[in-house]
């Protein structure tokens, strides 16, 4: 789909490189070119050259006839004289923040317009062409009045008058574009210049920005594609094989960019699935300006689109836009490396080399060259497998204590019984302080003491010193865990009503095992959990059994040490049966612009109920609209009754009943107002 009025063919030829015009529609400075409206991405309405065949051309050699003039004189102001709004048309919807102004009169007249009732303020005229801009316009998409202009103009027989009214949408212009003053250079406005879906291409936004009072302008263009190919493939077309002459890459700043000049300083590079055209002219200058890349505007930008252009560019160093396009290069005798591999125990670092291929892109690194580990060999002396320990599990002797991978208790016995040797010595040490070793027993072939250690993991290194001096290392591994969980928020609070698809609780703990629910005594759901701080865990129970019942229900929280928590007790409502809509009416009124909604609720009372409301689905809205109440309360007998006002045209609406537990009923309904 295209946006009115944008010719796609010109999305990166003339949009990348016909820059006088594109701004000549966007710069009110320079709003007419020759005498003419140029619409540039404004909705192409008219077509000018139907409307400018009704005007008369005098020619040079043709002679002055001054009744015939006089004639002319008096037909034109016979006629009466009127206001065509071209631009904008009421109602619609734009991804903008400025507003192009344009309306054509009868009679060539003097224009101004008012915007939401302020001051009078000129307009440029040309005849019976009259235009203006507005900017910096807020997003008033959620609010029910729109902005509106009131046109004025004047013939020389008495001023007359028209409107027209519009909503403006910003809010995705703030995914895609930088709206704020950059360094020396202000913000001016920006746009939605195309979307839809052609070779791999969705979306184009452009953002203009102006420098001092030297008309010197900045651009900024995003073009957005469906993935990397599709984008690679625009820049081969429409820059590498239309533009390559004149095209260029080149290094700024350490990054590569293409480059062009014509009449302005053009800055690109891709960014994932984003292209960034970066633009610098001026504009109407009678004396020459300096046009060098601006770093207030491009380094913003850059943050924003890391420049992924052309890394890793190999050869005799020399940047040409052709090297990954099939051009060769003396570059096949070039490598570089990087290191490689660990400095731990007997595994030592080393390199890995890529090599640059004839057309100048890099082959995928080679293996790594670096000494890499081995299987322990015991009693060497020496960390065989490059794991910090030396000669670990050559066992000696077994550890009979600790042997559970989780306590929740602070006093652990440590117990150990050598198969084969008596130790001269037996020590440990809990890491990750393997310089200290405590002492456990001299001459000994056996041992048992209970020791207090801290909460949290453990990690018990043994030592079983020979006479030769001979180390025999053993090691286990424990959590220490003696808090409680802790369950900060459950929903559905007291006394709410809920039909089941919302059970929520926040807590922390750092080894959870298990997530029980309770209701009414009874065990109904068990889960694992997931552990840390402030995990929040929200799930849907099947609750249709205790349908109109208060029930009460609670959390429990089982962690690996089999610490237990339970949250309070909470009393709940359930209701697991939706509202029902009966006798539904929608009335609309003959002369006026309003909807009287009439309908029955059923199965819902006052205290259960929580609102009846509808959703307006206007066709002319490109943004999602929202639901408004239609009532909070019913009348006798269940009655919702509302009348409800709307703007003129196609409405697709859905009015939708919702009660306390979250249950609902829905109708649709289309009109035209």
């Amino acid at each position: 789909m295209k946006k009115t009025g944008v010719n796609y063919i010109l999305i990166i030829s003339l949009m990348l490189f016909s820059i006088n015009i594109i701004y000549a529609q966007l710069i009110p400075d320079n709003f007419y070119e020759d005498g003419n409206y140029n619409q540039g991405h404004i909705m192409n309405i008219a077509n000018e050259s139907d409307l400018e065949s009704n005007s008369t051309n005098f020619s040079e050699s043709e002679e002055f006839n001054e009744p015939i003039l006089m004639k002319g004189m008096m037909t034109l102001a016979s006629i009466p004289n009127s206001i065509t709004v071209i631009y904008p048309e009421a109602g619609y919807y734009y991804i903008t923040d400025e507003m192009a102004l344009w309306i054509i009169t009868e009679n060539p007249s003097t224009c101004t317009y008012s915007f939401n009732s302020g001051p009078e303020v000129n307009m440029r005229d040309n005849e019976t062409y009259h235009s203006e801009f507005i900017q910096d316009l807020a997003d008033n998409m959620a609010s029910e009045e729109p902005y509106v202009v009131d046109f004025y103009c004047d013939d020389g027989s008495g001023v007359i008058s028209d409107y027209t009214y519009f909503w403006i949408n910003t809010s995705e212009l703030d995914k895609y574009i930088i709206r704020a003053n950059q360094g020396e250079w202000n913000y001016i406005s920006s746009i939605q210049e195309w979307y839809g879906e052609d070779e791999g291409l969705l979306e184009v936004y452009n953002s203009y920005y102006k420098k001092g009072d030297n008309n010197i302008y900045d651009e900024v263009d995003i073009f957005i594609f469906t993935n990397r190919t599709s984008l690679d493939a625009y820049i081969k077309k429409y820059l590498v094989d239309e533009y390559g002459s004149n095209l260029s890459v080149k290094v700024i700043g350490g990054k590569n960019f293409y480059t062009y000049y014509n009449e302005g300083n053009f800055t690109g590079w891709s960014s994932g699935n984003y292209f960034v055209l970066h633009q610098v002219y001026a504009k109407g200058n009678s004396t020459p300006v300096s046009l060098s890349i601006p770093n207030d505007v491009l380094n913003p930008y850059l943050l924003k689109y890391p420049n992924d252009l052309r890394n890793g560019i190999c050869g005799d160093g020399k940047v040409n836009v052709l090297n990954l396009e099939g051009k060769k290069e003396e570059c096949d005798k070039n490598q570089e490396s990087v290191s490689c591999g660990i400095n731990i125990g007997e595994c030592k670092p080393g390199q890995k080399v890529r090599k640059c291929n004839a057309n100048c892109t890099w082959q995928a690194y080679g293996a790594c060259n670096a000494t890499t580990s081995k299987t322990e060999v015991c009693y060497d002396n020496k960390d065989n497998d490059c794991d910090g320990f030396t000669d670990e599990n050559c066992e000696r002797f077994l550890i009979l204590s600790p042997n559970k991978s989780v306590y929740n208790t602070t006093s652990i016995i440590i117990s150990l019984n050598a198969t084969i040797y008596k130790f001269s010595k037996m020590e440990y040490s809990d890491l990750p302080n393997l310089s200290k070793f405590t002492l456990l027993c001299y001459n000994c072939t056996n041992f048992s003491k209970k020791y207090t250690l801290k909460e949290g993991n453990h990690t018990l290194v043994f030592n079983g010193i020979l006479t030769n001096g001979t180390r025999i290392i053993n090691q286990t591994k424990f959590i220490i865990d003696t808090k409680l969980p802790t369950i900060s928020t459950v929903k559905p609070t007291s006394m709410k009503y809920t039909n089941g698809s919302y059970f929520y609780l926040k807590y922390s703990e750092d080894n959870c095992k298990s997530l029980i629910l309770i209701i009414n005594g009874s065990e109904v759901r068990t889960t694992p959990c997931k552990s840390g701080k402030y995990i929040e865990e929200n799930f849907s129970q099947n609750l249709s059994k205790y349908n109109n019942q208060t029930v009460s229900y609670k959390f429990r929280m089982i962690d690996k040490a089999n610490n237990s928590y339970e949250s309070k007790l909470t009393k709940i409502k359930v209701d697991t049966k939706a509202p029902e809509i009966k006798n539904f009416k929608a009335e609309k009124s003959l002369i006026g612009t309003y909807i009287i909604f009439n309908m029955t609720i059923l199965n819902e009372d006052k205290y259960s109920l929580y609102k009846v409301e509808y959703l307006d689905n206007f066709s002319s809205s490109r943004t999602t609209p929202t639901w408004k109440s239609l009532c909070t309360s019913l009348k006798p007998g269940n009655i919702c009754y509302k009348k409800v006002y709307f703007k003129a045209g196609d409405h697709a609406l859905i009015v939708r009943v919702k009660d306390d537990a979250g249950n609902s009923d829905s109708e649709y309904i289309s009109v035209k107002i």
